[in-house]
């Protein structure tokens, strides 16, 4: 699998609600229009993050964060670089993009970005937990995607589960070659 350029989920992929040991889907933070001050000090950073995005950045690959979130833009990328720097993270990403909160959302960031840096879908493979917001929305504009397996994923069906599955990022650099 050879690729340049890894897009990456954050919530549920990077980090997860301490009180929920990732056993449901981190969307819930953002009721009641949470600011992050107010949730900062209950996300964990998963086991295992920073170490891979240590070996990916070694082994030459641009990192780029798209992460689903329900804001408008401005607000939806102050909450984002909020948790990047609360994680001290800014030093892996390249770059760090909110998306739209509907499925095809990421797709839709992940192409403008990749047009914009002519860069073909190729050599790009998005990493995320949610098939709906990830997995699918990488179909739709035939971008490769990897699923991160939790206890919330839920498929269609066993015909559309994904081809490349891992238990977290630790097993990126591995699948990848690295």
């Amino acid at each position: 699998m050879k690729k340049r350029l890894i897009s990456l989920d954050a919530d549920g992929t990077l980090w997860y609600p301490k009180k929920t040991k990732r056993s449901v889907a981190p969307h819930w933070l953002y009721e009641n229009e949470a600011q992050p001050e107010e949730y900062l000090s209950k996300l964990r950073l998963i086991p295992g993050v920073k170490r891979a995005l240590k070996k990916l950045k070694k082994s030459g690959y641009n990192l780029i964060v798209v992460s689903t979130n329900p804001y408008e833009k401005v607000e939806a990328d102050r909450h984002m670089a909020a948790k990047i720097d609360h994680f001290n993270l800014s030093q892996y990403f390249d770059e760090v993009f909110s998306s739209p909160d509907y499925p095809e959302g990421k797709g839709e960031v992940i192409e403008a970005y990749l047009t914009e840096h002519n860069i073909p879908k190729e050599e790009v493979i998005h990493i995320g937990d949610s098939y709906k917001f990830d997995f699918y929305s990488m179909s739709l504009v035939d971008i490769d995607c990897v699923l991160i397996e939790t206890p919330y994923t839920k498929y269609p069906n066993d015909s559309e589960r994904p081809k490349h599955i891992i238990s977290g990022l630790h097993g990126l650099p591995k699948l990848l070659g690295s």
